[in-house]
């Protein structure tokens, strides 16, 4: 089978592609030149990272085919053969960046180099996936500027693509994870969960087995199993956890961080903060250097 051309961008040949950090255009401005269809070609050192805003973009990657229902993004790294047919209508960009200057990004966010050596998709239905526009929107803005510093921007701005890359990946690694789960660790990953949006409000261990299906002792005891700690004591560390980051990172009063969870007395909440870390709310944020 004849090998997919290599090009710097889709049409030329093969040359850096400027000073810039990155490359950044609209998609119909290189497709419509083209009949709106990119045959199959392939980047030795670009690596590409594209939102579709328009579904039915018709996508084949290293022979397999795929058509868009949804807005999208995508990466694709070098070497990996792909080429696209448009709808007439296509709102969209894609930027092209050697890989060597996304590993150091890669690298200062503590994310595996090889989870970029694969394409990757994110879509509408990720939570991340507002966050990935966003970030794709700054970049367009930041291309076009004449701003100084707009290199070091482009590339924060891209370090928050990979992320969500990552983050999406991570969370498709999860749900197939999850089908895996015993039922009692399914119990105990309900249980977390529920922790984590309602930590803030002071329900008891009634609520929270009776949200998971399950009884008190039940639940008790699967956390002692699974998590070796008791639900309550999961619920104090996920409590303690959020008061030791807003003493640290904001100004806020104790008095205003004791009620945002769900501490009705301050002393309290001081008691409870001193016995699971030896220091006073005061003092600990003292020693943070706020």
């Amino acid at each position: 089978m004849e090998r997919a051309p290599i090009y710097a961008l889709y049409g030329e040949s093969i040359s850096a592609i400027d000073s810039n950090f990155l490359h950044f255009e609209r998609i119909y401005e290189r497709s419509q030149h083209h009949d709106w269809t990119i045959r199959a070609h392939r980047h030795d050192k670009l690596a590409q990272i594209f939102l579709f805003h328009t579904a039915g973009v018709h996508v084949e990657i290293a022979n397999r085919r795929v058509t868009t229902d949804s807005m999208a993004g995508l990466f694709i790294p070098p070497m990996i053969s792909h080429g696209f047919h448009f709808p007439k209508n296509i709102k969209g960009g894609v930027i092209s960046v050697e890989m060597s200057r996304l590993f150091p990004l890669i690298e200062a966010n503590n994310l595996t180099r090889t989870a970029f050596d694969a394409v990757g998709w994110i879509g509408e239905e990720s939570p991340h996936f507002r966050r990935f526009k966003e970030k794709f929107a700054a970049i367009s803005l930041d291309y076009r500027s004449m701003e100084t510093h707009r290199n070091e921007a482009m590339a924060n701005e891209t370090a928050g693509l990979l992320l969500c890359f990552a983050r999406s990946l991570e969370a498709q690694r999860h749900q197939k994870s999850s089908e895996l789960l015993t039922r009692q660790e399914q119990h105990v990953r309900r249980f977390c969960l529920l922790v984590e949006d309602n930590f803030r409000t002071d329900y008891g261990l009634d609520f929270y087995a009776r949200e998971v299906g399950i009884s008190k002792v039940q639940l008790t005891r699967l956390c002692r199993e699974i998590l070796k700690r008791t639900p309550l004591e999961t619920l104090a560390a996920r409590k303690l956890l959020e008061a030791k980051r807003q003493l640290e990172f904001t100004q806020y009063p104790v008095s205003y961080i004791s009620e945002e969870l769900g501490f009705n007395d301050v002393a309290y909440f001081s008691r409870f903060f001193k016995h699971r870390t030896g220091l006073s709310p005061m003092a600990f944020r003292r020693k943070a250097g706020l």
